[in-house]
């Protein structure tokens, strides 16, 4: 946690869940990887739309954030969350369901986040393993979810995410079929109804952590290289014409809107006064 003055910075925890392209992750501490720079410059364009949006009974005061990266992949934690403001969990090639080792402590980790009520947000792969491990049910996803995805907002919380549909990139393979007791869905799609879950700390009725299934890191930072979203999306889904069709087809102002709505939503329900 850091404060300058009048200007307060956001620290975040980063648990690295990939180390392989286009993540990338070398030792805890050390901001890297491509999609760990995206996420922060996201999370920046969100915290100057917080700062538009703020009421006098939701104040949002941060005017940047930092990030700490640990990779959970090598097992490397804070030994304290409490001195970050958050954790972020964003995405991984692995299943939240996986008994690989390291994802079991990761699940340990996200029992701790639970019970304590650590302020969280998880994206992709996060959104699936605070799930798995919150008391819900994750599975594989037979019909994919990649490309340009239409969210309809679910939740009555219109000063947060509005009442509009949203458009948000998705590259994913599991989804989750069963949602935790204490979840609030707050986005569905088409196909999936659990895109964005908001989990409520019955002591105080409010959300303690937001998660979402689609990669808002991705569409603010990219329309001027589309080659880097093709990377990405190949690490995921495979090469080819349907890769490069899905590509052309995005519609960059609308997801980057999306994009921005959701975190600065999710920003100003966990870190506003």
């Amino acid at each position: 946690m850091s404060q300058s003055g009048s200007s307060k910075t956001l620290s975040l925890c980063i648990l690295s869940c990939e180390d392989s392209p286009p993540y990338q992750t070398s030792s805890p501490g050390t901001p890297s990887g491509l999609v760990l720079e995206l996420l922060k410059s996201t999370f920046q364009l969100s915290i100057d739309a917080c700062k538009s949006k703020s009421t006098s009974s939701q104040r949002f005061s941060y005017e940047d954030v930092s990030f700490t990266v640990f990779n959970a992949k090598l097992e490397q934690y804070p030994s304290n969350f409490e001195d970050y403001d958050g954790i972020v969990i964003p995405g991984s090639l692995s299943s939240s369901y996986s008994t690989e080792p390291w994802i079991v402590t990761l699940g340990s980790k996200v029992l701790q986040i639970h019970s304590q009520k650590i302020k969280t947000i998880g994206i992709c792969f996060g959104h699936q393993i605070l799930a798995h491990y919150g008391g819900g049910t994750t599975s594989k996803n037979e019909e994919g979810n990649v490309g340009q995805i239409k969210f309809s907002p679910v939740t009555t919380d219109s000063e947060l995410f509005g009442e509009e549909d949203v458009w948000l990139l998705c590259s994913h393979n599991d989804v989750i079929c069963k949602k935790p007791i204490n979840a609030v869905t707050i986005f569905s799609s088409e196909n999936v109804e659990f895109q964005g879950l908001s989990y409520i700390d019955p002591s105080t009725s409010k959300p303690y952590c937001y998660t979402i299934q689609s990669h808002p890191e991705y569409s603010p930072n990219l329309p001027s290289n589309p080659r880097i979203i093709e990377d990405i999306t190949k690490a995921f889904c495979g090469g080819g014409e349907d890769v490069k069709g899905m590509i052309e087809g995005i519609e960059w102002e609308k997801v980057k809107r999306g994009s921005e709505r959701v975190v600065s939503g999710f920003l100003l329900g966990l870190f506003s006064s």
